[in-house]
């Protein structure tokens, strides 16, 4: 009777936080931006391969547009979708934790701590893929520790299938599809290190390795190469986005093999490495004439100033730059992505064909996008963790549109994302108690003070989090297989992350709060987690040597 009585006020507690957490953001909306939000939702009033082929329609991954998409077509507004999401994956985490042998007081800690974080509920505000990015990177590493610790065959399937279907959504949503490959083979890594270490069946090894690894890897893989697929027939080329054109790397390639004056990290391709390509490619020279000086590469010419802290120096941004030059070349017509393709290589060909007869110098540079400074990468890369700490930590609270936006790209804002009008008005219909001013200012004064506690707590959050692993790893706290399976992709996931979001901001693409959202949303577990290991720790040395350890 006590236990089903507990097991009540486990679930009543629940649903008073989910309620807790809809109250908290009852008044907020998706806010309109303009260049990648516009982008987003001009994508998604097509459904993707529906619009026409120009300098927007392709330049992102089709995985969020399509949720976007979706959430119009069932008539519910995307703000209140991205939180259901949310939710869900929040539950999820908590199941998890269940299957850890974390006890009912931790999950619903680790319940709280994920709806009321206040990195989701600012940038859910917004229309950005990391949204629908975390939640199906968070379902891909819970699912895959669950389904290989899982004894079971059906429940292998259910766990195998969900981690497929989440890491195909987020191999899809976002650039980073590597760590989705990275984190699915770890975990057929560890399902075979249990089999060498802890003699596990081999028949259970197996089938773990069919349902657990191979399953989520075929799902993800097949989900690429149909959008590749997709997008072959619809603007002539097998790639994930336009973006990712081999032409416009070959281009980006070509540019940095040639050696700066003065090699900076985070000043990729400087003004001596443009004006001497110029004066060797007559294609390059046209296009860098519409960089310097056509109002609409004006905008990324300044937030790239921005980024480098160096006057005519936009960084990475010239890729930004390159691609817009290219476009206002031709008109804004292109008759689709391979003749696009065609004018960066073909870009590309005569800076190579300079550096061939000695007109121009070369280095080697084999990564496309990262610039060959290979002796200044570490240190720079140790130096931007602290830029991500930053990241990681600070975040306030705020209603206003971060620019301003077209009236076309509003009005489609408000089809699309079917943004709710009454919660964007400055003032509410008179006599509505709720969206009242006062009432709004209040819940707004409680997200700032969770976001002012924020920077503590992440930093109280990583102790625990490593005083719990080491208590796992080298003290041997009494946890399950369950425990150490999550707990390492969960680490692997953390650590991998902060390194590619380092690396980016070492390059000089800046290490931004939604880049770091992921990581912050993986560190909760985590802590709790390390809790309950210490926990763990602390019975296993109080209780006598005959007396059975209570698990939490």
């Amino acid at each position: 009777m006590a236990r089903r009585l507990f097991h009540r006020g486990f679930a009543l507690s629940v649903v008073t936080l989910i309620v807790l957490r809809l109250i908290l953001i009852s008044h907020d909306e998706v806010l309109a931006s303009p260049y990648d939000g516009a982008a987003y939702i001009g994508q998604a009033a097509g459904w993707y391969w529906k619009n026409p082929y120009n300098h927007w329609t392709y330049s992102r991954q089709p995985g969020y547009p399509l949720f976007l998409a979706l959430s119009s077509m069932l008539g519910i507004p995307a703000r209140l979708t991205i939180e259901a999401l949310w939710i869900g994956t929040s539950l999820l985490l908590c199941r998890a934790l269940r299957a850890a042998g974390v006890g009912m007081p931790g999950r619903l800690l680790l319940l709280a701590a994920l709806l009321f974080h206040p990195i989701p509920t600012q940038l859910f505000c917004h229309v950005n893929s990391e949204n629908l990015y975390t939640c199906s990177f968070i379902v891909l590493v819970v699912s895959l520790a669950m389904g290989m610790t899982h004894r079971n065959r059906r429940g292998m399937f259910r766990c195998g299938l969900l981690a497929g279907f989440s890491g195909a959504i987020a191999g899809i949503s976002r650039q980073e599809t590597v760590l989705v490959y990275v984190l699915i083979v770890l975990s057929g890594v560890l399902i075979v290190k249990a089999w060498v270490l802890q003699r596990v069946p081999r028949r259970l090894v197996f089938r773990r390795l069919a349902l657990a690894f191979a399953l989520p890897l075929a799902m993800a893989i097949v989900a690429e190469q149909a959008v590749r697929a997709r997008n072959q027939a619809r603007i002539g080329m097998h790639a994930m986005y336009d973006w990712s054109l081999p032409g416009l790397a070959s281009l980006y390639q070509a540019m940095l093999s040639v050696p700066p004056e003065s090699p900076r990290l985070r000043v990729p391709m400087p003004l001596d490495v443009r004006e001497r390509v110029a004066s060797a490619s007559p294609l390059y020279a046209s296009l860098l004439e519409l960089m310097n000086t056509h109002p609409r590469c004006e905008p990324y010419r300044r937030v790239g100033e921005t980024t480098t802290g160096v006057p005519g120096e936009p960084g990475s941004y010239n890729l930004w730059l390159m691609r817009e030059a290219a476009w206002l070349l031709h008109d804004d017509r292109f008759a689709d992505a391979r003749e696009a393709n065609d004018f960066y290589a073909a870009v590309a060909s005569e800076i190579r064909a300079a550096q061939d007869r000695g007109a121009l110098p070369r280095r080697w540079a084999p990564l496309s996008f990262v610039p060959p400074e290979w002796g200044q990468l570490p240190l720079e890369v140790t130096r931007s963790i602290g830029a991500c700490w930053t990241s990681l930590t600070r975040i306030g609270f705020s209603r206003v549109e971060p620019g301003e936006v077209a009236e076309d790209d509003l009005l489609r804002f408000d089809a699309v994302a079917l943004r709710r009008s009454a919660l964007l008005r400055p003032d509410p219909a008179p006599g509505v108690y709720w969206h009242r001013p006062r009432v709004v200012q209040r819940l707004d004064r409680v997200k700032l003070a969770i976001a002012g506690a924020l920077p503590i707590a992440t930093a109280a959050c990583l102790v625990i989090a490593a005083l719990g692993g080491v208590a796992a790893r080298f003290a041997r706290a009494p946890v399950s297989h369950s425990w150490y399976a999550l707990s390492a992709l969960l680490w692997a996931a953390f650590v991998l992350r902060l390194l590619l979001v380092a690396t980016l901001d070492a390059t000089g693409v800046l290490a931004s709060t939604r880049y770091m959202m992921p990581s912050a949303v993986v560190l909760v577990p985590l802590t709790v987690l390390g809790l309950h290991a210490l926990r763990q720790l602390a019975l296993k040395r109080r209780a006598q040597p005959s007396s059975p350890v209570a698990m939490l």
